[in-house]
């Protein structure tokens, strides 16, 4: 593989440090020379949990290895100043093991040898490298504006020698960088490749540089042209728009004395339009800036200075409603208490996530005497019912015009108690005076009403009644859920019935469950590739053959069963009785992966490089791309044009395992990986072409969004991100996202079932917060019904037996987060908010801070939050509501 120059501007939101001045420089002509820069810093910096603070910076010996040591090294590029490069070749000594190939990449902030870690730079107050927090991946291998480039070992008497990018050099000469990093492409952990440093004297590494044979003669670089500024509400600040010109290397860009810090500075893409962020600026809102932007050439010399005026957008003021506090009845029904839905609790009766007693009986949602209800049209409100007595009761609950639907909680099994979960039809039950029995309703106010209040009663059957009350709020909600949470599932159910019983349950929780029917070894001989073979109503399973029966070349497949089995759903048409009218789905995985439409492997010629692995056979990519083509004619003659069709690669490969994709594409781990879901990427949009007619989003799961080094850029539209690496690297994800544009989503796995059903609406809500769309709770369907007795963390949905599904109470609290969500929205949009501001706003009632809590590497993670207090969420939602007009 070539050396191959690439600039992935990530743009960081850091602390500034002091510009570094950058002369135009101006000399005689110089023979071609090759010069040897010795490395002046080297450390190995460990990203391997409990080693997180090591230092090697002293080491004699240090570590190259996969993602878990990154070698960081520094060299005096004084010299190289206003002279162009024409190649440079990286040096250093074998220790032990062999490296195949490495990614080198700049490093965008400084350093301190003897003090940098994973975690911290070793410089100044800052605990981060160039921002508090940030962990160095942020700042290199593409990320914060570093350039990246691939070279394959050539090794000579037992010396590495890596083709460095000219550019990188450059960049380091110039100040714009500080320093290389060393990056393994393979991810074998099985061995330890080490390296000398400089400390190892006749064995240390060094930089072979040779300078062209002139400095750089040409004319001044040209100004970048169509300078604009561009408000930038949602983010908080302005975005300067320019043109860049056909040559030179970065810009200097200044508001006034102050300079934009390199991290948040891109390197030039010829020809194109850039969109540049000023936030590491904290301009004033109201402030008028001048903002001039000079272009930056190879040889140092800038360009003429070309300036836009503009004005910062001034920001609408926060507003903090005071909300009454709850009062409760003088008088109360003996044995029934009311509570939200979102605070379950253990079969003893204790709240689980512990509170207060006095929450049974005085909270959003009862006095003590009566259910009071509030919301909006097109919302469902709930509430949960802790019933005790004697003898046997037939609860019934009716509000004239509403539908509600009334079920009880089954206790299960969990490792610290019984605790209420699934439900199941109310029907008739034996009452006890020490236990509580808990009823779990649902109200839906209709979208359409004209109504400003309904009334009701819940009876127990017993003699016992509490009248109800509902408030309906003088906005609507959106049909269509302004944030997704999509329930992941792995395999189609037996039966279509099924499956739309499934789609139903989560369609009035206004979530959407996206089932991946293929799995890990569908390139095995004879694999079934796709796994379309549900059965049908007429008792028929889908002719999944026919569907697999493509042939090299073929430019169209049979769809017929895919459009009967899921057109309705599809578009939408069968929930068009549902309380949300006809929504279509809002995400669907595809069948289209490494062995669909044809199997990887009689195409895959060894080559770990996904760009050259299918050279000599062009049809495996032609097939792929024809029919994608084909399906997309299909959906849009269907209608199907506002679905959210996914194409994602899941499967774990191995290149060793045969009856697997050659690479890792779920979470990917080595350099080959990013590389072959950037080729799946390239052919999805080759499918799609400019205006595709329908919404086909080529989605990644990523557990090391820092590790893409580049390749990822302009290759996808949708990533879902490992919620610990979210919580790690979320200003990187973000700023990636407002740069390149991908959808952000962040997945992991809901709270247990002895854990506060209010970790999941604060994990919904913080994601939300910090500029993600969209959550995905991992693996949410029990099959084998066990979740019925035993608690299961998964188990949002459960098949009870062959007939039946049920669902949770954990499943209210993503509803109960979705639609706290569209009150934001209708506030934010309203009032013209940005994002820091609404995260003020709720930061005022409603405090999260939470963790992602993992078991391995493997595991999605949980997010984990402090005391989250019930009254908290009531005060937030009530104020939002105060305040939408």
């Amino acid at each position: 593989m070539e050396s191959t120059p690439r600039c992935f501007p990530i743009l960081c939101t850091l602390a500034c440090w002091a510009s570094i001045p950058v002369p135009v420089l101006r000399e005689p002509a110089v023979r071609s020379e090759e010069v040897r820069l010795p490395i002046t810093k080297d450390n190995s910096i460990v990203l391997v949990r409990r080693e997180y603070d090591l230092n090697a910076g002293a080491k004699s010996r240090i570590r190259i290895k996969g993602n878990q040591h990154l070698v960081a090294l520094e060299f005096d590029a004084v010299k190289l100043r206003g002279r162009t490069i024409e190649s440079a070749v990286l040096v250093m000594r074998r220790e032990k093991e062999t490296i195949d190939g490495v990614t080198i990449s700049t490093i965008s902030v400084p350093w301190d040898e003897g003090k940098s870690t994973a975690r911290t730079a070793g410089l100044s107050s800052v605990h981060g490298w160039g921002r508090e927090g940030a962990w160095f991946p942020s700042v290199t291998g593409g990320n914060s504006h570093s350039l990246t480039s691939q070279a394959r070992t050539k090794l000579d008497n037992g010396w590495y020698r890596w083709s460095v990018d000219p550019d990188l050099i450059h960049a380091n000469a110039l100040g714009l960088a500080h320093g290389l990093t060393v990056h393994e492409v393979s991810s074998d952990y099985s061995r330890n490749p080490t390296v000398f440093s400089r400390e190892s004297r006749k064995n240390a590494p060094y930089l072979s540089v040779r300078l062209g044979r002139e400095v750089d003669r040409q004319p001044l670089p040209s100004a970048p042209s169509e300078l604009k500024l561009i408000a930038d509400a949602p983010n908080d600040g302005l975005l300067l728009s320019i043109r860049a010109p056909a040559r030179g290397l970065s810009y200097v860009i200044s508001v006034g004395s102050r300079e934009l810090p390199r991290v948040a500075t891109p390197y030039l893409s010829p020809g194109e339009v850039q969109r540049i962020p000023l936030g590491a600026l904290e301009l004033k809102p109201g402030e008028d800036v001048t903002v001039s932007v000079r272009t930056m050439a190879r040889s140092g010399a800038l360009s003429r200075v070309a300036e836009v005026k503009g004005r910062v957008p001034r920001l609408a003021g926060l507003v903090f409603p005071d909300v009454a506090p709850l009062r409760r009845a003088k008088t109360r029904v003996e044995g029934i208490d009311v509570v939200p839905v979102l605070d379950r609790f253990f079969a003893d009766g204790s709240l689980i996530g512990g509170g207060q007693a006095k929450h049974r009986s005085l909270n959003a949602v009862f006095d003590g005497a009566r259910i009071t209800l509030q919301g909006a049209r097109g919302e469902v409100v709930g509430f949960q019912v802790l019933l005790r007595g004697e003898g046997r009761a037939h609860p019934v609950c009716r509000i004239e015009g509403l539908r509600v639907d009334l079920q009880r909680a089954v206790a299960v099994k969990t490792p610290r108690s019984m605790a209420h979960d699934p439900l199941v039809p109310i029907g008739g039950f034996e009452l006890q005076r020490d236990r509580d029995t808990v009823l779990v309703g649902d109200v839906f106010i209709p979208f359409d009403t004209t109504s400003e209040e309904y009334v009701g009663a819940l009876s127990i059957g017993d003699g016992r009644t509490l009248p109800i009350h509902i408030a309906v709020r003088g906005f609507t909600l959106p049909r269509t859920a302004s944030f997704l949470c999509e329930m992941n599932s792995y395999g189609l159910p037996d039966r279509v019935d099924q499956f739309y019983a499934l789609q139903g349950i989560a369609y009035d929780h206004r979530v959407h469950v996206n089932v991946l029917h293929y799995g890990h070894r569908s390139a095995a001989a004879g694999a079934r590739q796709c796994n379309m073979d549900m059965r049908k109503a007429d008792g028929q399973r889908m002719a999944e053959r026919r569907y697999n029966a493509i042939e090299p070349g073929a430019t169209s497949t049979y769809w017929g069963d895919f459009i009967e089995v899921f057109g309705s759903f599809l578009s939408g048409s069968c929930f068009a009785r549902g309380h949300r009218g006809a929504i279509p789905a809002p995400g669907f995985y595809l069948t289209f992966h490494e062995s669909w439409p044809l199997n990887v492997r009689p195409y895959f010629n060894g080559d770990l490089d996904a760009y050259a692995a299918f050279a000599g056979r062009p049809e495996y990519a032609a097939t792929f791309v024809a029919v994608l083509k084909d399906f997309v004619r299909v959906a849009k003659r269907e209608g199907w044009t506002k679905t959210g069709f996914q194409l994602y690669l899941n499967n774990k490969g191995s290149l060793k395992e045969v009856t697997k994709a050659p690479w890792i594409l779920d979470e990917p781990t080595a350099y080959w990986d990013y590389r072959a879901l950037a080729y799946y990427g390239d052919l999805t949009r080759r499918a799609k072409g400019k205006r595709c007619p329908i919404d086909v989003q080529y989605r990644i799961d990523i557990s090391r969004p820092e590790f893409a080094r580049g390749e990822l850029d302009g290759k996808s539209d949708l990533w879902v991100v490992n919620g610990g690496a979210f919580d790690r690297y979320q200003a990187m994800v973000m700023d990636r996202q407002r740069r390149t544009g991908e959808t952000i989503w962040t997945y992991g796995t809901s709270s247990h079932v002895h854990e506060s059903s209010r970790r999941i609406q604060a994990w919904v809500l913080e994601a939300y917060l910090s500029g993600a769309t969209g959550v995905v709770p991992w693996q949410t369907v029990n099959k084998n019904g066990e979740a019925m007795k035993v608690g299961d963390q998964l188990g949002l949905f459960i098949f009870d037996g062959p007939k039946a599904i049920r669902h949770t109470m954990r499943l209210k609290a993503y509803r109960r987060a979705e639609q706290d969500i569209e009150y934001l929205e209708l506030l934010r949009r309203q009032r013209g908010w940005t994002r820091r501001q609404l995260r003020e706003f709720v930061s005022h009632y409603v405090r999260l801070r939470g963790e992602t809590k993992t078991k391995s590497a493997a595991d999605a993670g949980t997010r984990s939050f402090g005391r989250l207090s019930p009254e908290s969420f009531r005060r937030l939602r009530e104020a939002t509501a105060t305040l939408i007009r």
